[in-house]
């Protein structure tokens, strides 16, 4: 059975030789001096896994009031050489790609593990005081 270990944002985030390396991980809060601003977004985490399954992950960014709506799906490759234990495999993971940021509120990233709703990651942004 295929589970979502656990999953979070993270300011940047890289998977390299069986590693997952973030940095500003679990954060839920967004300071920008200006909007609209692009924002860097990296969904990162772990699915746990049967050794012969090849799990289907999809992530979906919400803005605020549903002014966009942004999906993006994976299926994981390249676990030839990945080490089982008791017959299950750790599958990390990063996602990251630019979303525009178009107004302060609450933004929310969905994640779907082999199409059933897992986990939902949020962030609230706002405009620095300085620049209002």
């Amino acid at each position: 059975m295929t589970e979502l270990d656990y999953a979070f944002l993270a300011e940047f985030a890289k998977v390299q030789n069986g590693l997952l390396t973030s940095v500003g991980s679990s954060y839920t809060h967004v300071v920008v001096p200006k909007l609209p601003v692009p924002h860097m977004l990296y969904v990162a985490g772990r699915i746990r896994a049967n050794e012969s399954e090849r799990p289907n992950l999809s992530l979906t960014a919400i803005s605020p009031n549903r002014k966009y709506e942004i999906t993006f799906g994976m299926v994981a490759t390249g676990l030839d050489n990945v080490h089982a234990y008791k017959g299950k495999i750790g599958i990390l993971f990063v996602a990251s790609g630019p979303i525009p940021l178009l107004e302060t509120g609450f933004y929310q990233v969905f994640i779907d593990l082999e199409g059933k709703r897992v986990r939902t990651l949020a962030f609230d942004v706002e405009i620095s005081p300085a620049n209002q």
